[in-house]
């Protein structure tokens, strides 16, 4: 720097290095913005000293910050530097106060054309430490030092080690920027990581030569390590890899706010262009990738077509050709990848539930390789980059848990269902403890959770779609665009899962859901219907009931119920309900009786003493509350509930009360749900298995067992036959009921035979092949 550089050093809130001019003549990025970086040292030194050369004049200046500020101001200033924001850190040093409190600090320059004259013990100490004379300084045209003095508690504190790191993790890849500490040069940390594929471009294969010399016109061939074209007759030499961890993001934002490191770095006679693309221009390839691929290309002949600023190529011909000369060494190093990764899977030899099948390069490396991704991607100008699906604990260290990814062996995913909320999102999934965390109160989950063969399927799905967001989030895809399209997805899931619901606990929260609203009531109570064994139709025309359900039993033949739903967010008023009109539905359509639904009822807390009590008897109408019918269509598979129980309540219950108390009574008897039964039977089973070589196994010993094991203390025998009965029906083959001895034949292994009866059952069995992915405890 001269003197109008030591001049322009000290503004704040803007910096010269940014204009155009600045970045040709220095040769190199620049990356200050804001002019604040130099207010950084303030945290670790009192004083700041710059000694510069440059056109032969040597300059030097010394900045006491104790000048600037009070003790109490010490500990914000700090504050501001540090964290580089930029409105804070330019109100240090006398630069934001009002015009009358403004207290200039002079700064002297020294001015002098020879070192080897200047004394001083710091500048003698410092020149020592980098073993540097005075009559070498006197020899280099340009050159600045910078010497921090006075340093604070906090610069006393750091470890080398430490700062080591720090300084690693900062470095990018592919620059030309060299940095030693205590005269030891500092590689940047993602010159360390694993390469999976490494190649020089003369051992490009001869495939690929072809298909350049197809794509290009020109004949393309390898000599003496270098690849030759027509266009590029001093020819192309360079080398490439691909590394196992992301080189993009993957020490969070220091390196890559600095430099990348991944892609093409392309060097003219020793000089990096078009340093800001990894694509050199090329559209998007393969990210999984292109985020792990470094190439450095030398390429001389691009020289002549170099633009003026000579930081990029001219458009033109022979860029093209170069481009598709790039194209095939991604190409190459993309399908060496591939290999890599299949010979992974396909290679890999192990036992039953140890080998993976699923890939770590499809489940934890794309986590990892997202977060890190994520985390850089922090530092940008992204409104909402919060996350749709992953869920991380706030104390959590990125760095640390995407480096545990990448190298530590698969810990088994386990999936829990939690209550989470109507509205809120599938699945949540925690990293740091391989856990899926699967909303119950989803509408898919609701449809699907309760059939056991689909529940799998649908954490298949759920883990899918967490890695959906992820797969977008490694290919770059912006944060708010993926949370839009993810949010949308998640309407449409809702909606088709609604739209054919089957499910009784989706139908049962649909009733409660609609209780408000006419149509919803009516066609909600019709499907209900359905799911207790009516064959049910929604009419609702004037003067017509709102629906009917129809029951055929043997040999009764047909029963006949009309539907009605009366919907309200407050008590319906008794005129609202029309009692009478009710009847002669009833009447017009032969029927047994009518099931009236409403969210309550006037008067319930009168019991037979209300108007509405009073009106139901007197015209054979079962009042129904919501709530009530959906407690007994969310069970019904559970406790067996059928046609025949819902008609009897309706045609010997009508006031609201009786209808609750009846209720009641139906899901309280039995005690037990009909799937608890079947799953304490095999539990029995297995239990005893090892004891049953010589013995007749029977339904008397299980109905012991039961009674004694289990505490089923008021359950018959009868009970536990017909259960054993329903289980031998289910099991295909795998288990045989003697009707008249009771005697019972296992004709498979009990895992096998849990996995045949599992709708009986509800479990989550065993699957046939050990997974390596799932947690099967």
């Amino acid at each position: 720097m001269d003197y109008a550089g030591l001049t322009n050093l000290w503004q704040i809130g803007r910096s010269n290095k940014r204009t155009d001019e600045i970045e040709k003549r220095s040769h190199r990025k620049q990356i200050g913005k804001f002019g604040i970086g130099k207010l950084a040292t303030y945290t670790i030194a009192n004083q700041l000293t710059y000694v510069t050369k440059s056109d032969s004049k040597i300059s030097a200046v010394t900045i006491d910050f104790r000048q600037f500020s009070t003790d109490a101001e010490d500990d914000e200033i700090a504050k501001d530097a540090s964290t580089g924001d930029s409105e804070s850190a330019t109100g240090a040093p006398a630069v934001n106060l009002p015009n009358d409190q403004v207290r200039p600090i002079e700064l002297p320059v020294y001015q002098f054309t020879d070192i080897s004259t200047q004394s001083g013990d710091v500048l003698a100490q410092v020149l020592d430490s980098l073993e540097l004379s005075r009559g070498i300084l006197d020899t280099q045209s340009n050159w600045t030092l910078v010497i921090l003095e006075n340093l604070k508690p906090k610069a006393q504190a750091i470890k080398l080690k430490r700062l080591r790191w720090v300084l690693s993790t900062a470095m990018p890849l592919g620059t030309n920027f060299d940095l030693y500490l205590n005269k030891e040069k500092v590689e940047s940390s993602k010159s360390n990581y694993k390469r999976i594929v490494e190649f020089n471009l003369s051992k490009l294969p001869q495939h690929r030569l072809d298909d350049l010399t197809k794509t290009t016109g020109e004949t393309w061939s390898i000599k003496n390590g270098k690849v030759f074209s027509d266009s590029f007759p001093s020819g192309i030499s360079g080398s490439v890899f691909v590394t196992e961890q992301t080189l993009y993001g993957s020490q969070g934002v220091k390196s890559d706010d600095i430099h990348r490191s991944h892609g093409f770095f392309v060097k003219v006679h020793g000089r990096l262009v078009d340093l800001v693309d990894p694509l050199f221009g090329m559209t998007p390839l393969t990210y999984g990738t292109l985020n792990r691929f470094y190439a450095e290309i030398i390429a001389d002949d691009l020289d002549s077509f170099l633009t003026a600023s000579r930081d990029t190529v001219e458009e033109g011909e022979v860029k093209s050709t170069f481009r598709k000369f790039l194209r095939v060494v991604f190409n190459e190093a993309d399908a060496q990848h591939n290999r890599h990764k299949n010979n992974k899977v396909t290679g890999k030899r192990g036992k039953e539930g140890e080998k993976e099948i699923v890939a770590p390069e499809l489940v934890e490396r794309s986590v990892a390789d997202a977060l890190m991704i994520h985390e850089f991607d922090q530092g940008g100008a992204e409104a909402d980059g919060s996350w749709f699906y992953i869920d991380l604990p706030k104390s959590v260290d990125v760095h640390s848990l995407a480096e545990q990814l990448y190298s530590q062996p698969r810990s088994k995913f386990s999936y829990v269902y939690t209550d989470q909320g109507f509205t809120n999102r599938l699945v949540k999934f925690d990293p740091t403890q391989s856990r899926f965390l699967i909303n119950s109160e989803h509408d898919l989950v609701k449809a699907y959770a309760g059939d056991a063969n689909s529940k799998r399927l649908l954490e298949d799905f759920a883990t899918a779609e967490m890695l959906l967001e992820v797969y977008l989030r490694e290919i770059n895809i912006r944060p708010s665009v993926i949370g839009e399209v993810l949010a949308r997805r998640d309407d449409l899931l809702r909606s088709l899962a609604t739209d054919h619901a089957n499910a009784h606990k989706l139908i049962s929260d649909n009733l409660r859901d609609s209780a408000s609203n006419d149509n919803d009531l009516e066609i909600n109570l019709v499907v209900a219907a359905r799911a207790l064994g009516f064959n049910a139709t929604q009419i609702s025309g004037p003067d017509e009931p709102d629906g009917i359900a129809r029951y055929i039993s043997h040999p009764t033949g047909e029963q006949l119920l009309t539907l009605e739903a009366k919907s309200s967010k407050k008590v319906p008023q008794l005129g609202a309900i029309q009692f009478a009109g009710l009847r002669r539905h009833i009447d017009d359509y032969d029927a047994l009786g009518c099931l009236l639904l409403a969210p309550s009822y006037p008067g319930m807390t009168k019991v037979q003493d209300s108007a509405a009590s009073k009106e139901a008897i007197t015209n054979r109408v079962s009042c129904w509350t919501i709530e009530d019918l959906a407690r007994v269509v969310e069970v019904a598979e559970k406790r067996h509930i059928n046609a025949e129980d819902i008609i009897q309540i309706v045609t010997t219950k009508f006031a609201p009360d009786d209808v609750k108390a009846a209720v009641d009574n139906l899901l309280s008897s039995p005690q037990w749900s009909s799937h608890i039964l079947h799953q304490a039977i095999l539990d029995e089973l297995k239990l005893s298995n090892g004891n049953l070589k010589n013995s007749v196994l029977d339904v008397s010993m299980i109905y012991g067992w039961i009674v004694r094991g289990q505490g089923f203390h008021n359950i018959d025998r009868a009970s536990v036959k017909k259960a054993v009965a329903s289980m031998a029906a289910a099991s295909q083959g795998g288990m045989r009921l003697e009707e008249d001895s009771g005697r019972i034949h296992l004709t498979v292994d009990l895992d096998e035979l849990e996995r045949r009866i599992v709708q009986l059952t509800k479990s989550n069995p065993k699957t046939r092949r050990t997974s390596s992915f799932r947690d099967s405890t």
